[in-house]
């Protein structure tokens, strides 16, 4: 029998909750499930998975409701394996974030983005080797909306 409680086989599955969390007993983060079933040390900081990613699964859980936080539940394994070192990564990131706040944002927010996300198309297409600076759909569909 192992004496270790960090290695023992847990009683129970923790439960999504805000901030950090010592034990899996005292609840979990998105990213802390993350680690939990990355097989990894407990961790709101896993190697399993990209760090800005990372960051972003952090705020959406401390940001969101009760309600909402329990609905992220089911989406921790898809973040468990998703690093990348291609600078594009980060980029491709942040575009996807602003498109999504775009449409939802007020109006003095909306400017920025929209600039922001029409740079960030840009940055992309250079890291790609794109000559064209021409928006994606995505970018176009969130600048319509």
């Amino acid at each position: 029998m192992l004496d270790d409680a960090r290695t023992a086989a847990p009683t129970s599955m923790p439960v999504l909750s805000r901030g950090r969390h010592r034990t899996p007993r005292t609840g979990a983060c998105f990213m802390e499930m993350a680690s939990y079933l990355a097989g990894e040390r407990w961790s709101d900081h896993p190697a399993c998975t990209h760090p800005l990613l990372a960051r972003l699964a952090r705020d959406v859980n401390d940001r969101t409701s009760d309600t909402g936080r329990a609905r992220l539940g089911r989406l921790v394994p898809s973040v468990v394996g998703l690093h990348d070192d291609d600078p594009a990564t980060d980029v491709r990131l942040a575009l996807l974030c602003t498109a999504a706040a775009l449409p939802v944002s007020s109006m003095e927010r909306q400017h920025a983005l929209a600039v922001a996300l029409l740079a960030g198309e840009d940055v992309l297409a250079h890291l790609e080797g794109r000559s064209d600076g021409e928006p994606s759909e995505a970018a176009r569909a969130a600048l319509a909306r």
